[in-house]
């Protein structure tokens, strides 16, 4: 029961969870903001198509780096951080950041196929939610192996 708090925490307490609540906040009130992205998308389709694939690059390099996460010390045993008694927290988060850059690709191409029946405020909003919160998981699995290098190299020698 702990470890399901634990991640409902992280899922709420997080930057992709901030980035959600921003656009939503745009939504009600800057509509005609979110409506001018959202008729961008629907006039100048050959462009768009290439931005909307920036989710789905964001979900691949999250997905390469978490391999990176699990195993930050190429050269050396990664031992102390599998024992660790929060390992599985990482491991969790790992997961969670995944789950968040899958949803956002889904959430963009489901824009992307339904755009001419969608408010353009809709799209405008889904597709920028959806472009941050992926790019925002792909910066943290990025920056997270590194850290965790560190880490280790401090604490283990």
């Amino acid at each position: 029961m702990e470890r399901v708090l634990d991640n409902l925490r992280a899922t709420i307490i997080s930057p992709e969870f901030l980035i959600i609540s921003i656009v939503l906040g745009a939504y009600f009130l800057y509509p005609q903001l979110m409506g001018a992205v959202g008729e961008k998308i629907k006039l100048e389709n050959e462009l768009w198509k290439y931005l909307f694939s920036l989710p789905f690059i964001f979900t691949a390099i999250s997905i390469r780096q978490s391999n990176k996460i699990r195993a930050p010390l190429e050269n050396s045993s990664n031992k102390a951080l599998y024992e660790w008694e929060f390992y599985n927290r990482i491991i969790d988060r790992v997961y969670i950041g995944i789950i968040y850059s899958i949803l956002s690709s889904v959430c963009v191409v489901s824009v992307l196929i339904f755009q001419g029946e969608i408010n353009n405020k809709i799209v405008g909003s889904i597709f920028i939610a959806g472009t941050c919160v992926s790019g925002i998981v792909a910066l943290t699995m990025f920056f997270t192996p590194q850290k965790l290098r560190e880490l280790l190299e401090k604490y283990t020698q």
